[in-house]
């Protein structure tokens, strides 16, 4: 019945384990012409019924809004994709579907954004911190920039940066 979608998936770097094994009833509902409306769940709850919520994150303090409103497959197509996790387009680009770049590129780009993308310092999901960061603020850039050396805290004109958030004055 669906030789384009096998056409189209099957190929893929990464197929969604249930659609492998042509478990589709997993996720849809026996349909007759339109299967693409007939979940077993509505929003992200189709998801919940094998990705926990806690493993992802979801019982956090802040949620990306993208979860809280239900739609897991804005960054994640449920089939197949070439990237990893089923992640509609990879590295920094899929943010940037939703979040401004030349907000985070601009003429000076911080080094861990250009190396690695946004989840050096973020977390996709939840976070107990603000902006989704993966530790506190300060101790986050403090793990790659070394707060005891003379050449930081010359640059920094001896103000205590443990004490206050970097992004009072930088851009990250």
């Amino acid at each position: 019945c669906h030789t384009r979608f096998a056409e189209k998936y099957f190929s893929m770097k990464n197929v969604h384990p249930v659609v492998k094994e042509k478990k589709c009833e997993g996720c849809h509902i026996r349909h007759g012409i339109i299967p693409k409306l007939i979940l077993k769940d509505i929003g992200n709850q189709v998801c919940y019924a094998c990705h926990s919520k806690e493993k992802l994150g979801l019982n956090k303090t802040r949620v990306h809004t993208a979860l809280k409103n239900g739609q897991c497959a804005l960054c994640h197509n449920p089939h197949a994709s070439q990237t990893e996790h089923l992640l509609k387009s990879g590295g920094s680009e899929l943010c940037y579907q939703c979040h401004g770049r030349e907000q985070f590129e601009k003429k000076v780009v911080h080094k861990p954004l250009q190396a690695n993308g946004c989840m050096t310092c973020h977390f996709s999901h939840g976070s107990d911190e603000t902006a989704l960061l993966r530790k506190p603020e300060a101790g986050l850039c403090l793990s790659c920039h070394d707060g005891n050396k003379a050449s930081f805290t010359e640059a920094h004109g001896g103000y205590p940066v443990q004490a206050q958030s970097c992004t009072t004055c930088h851009n990250p």
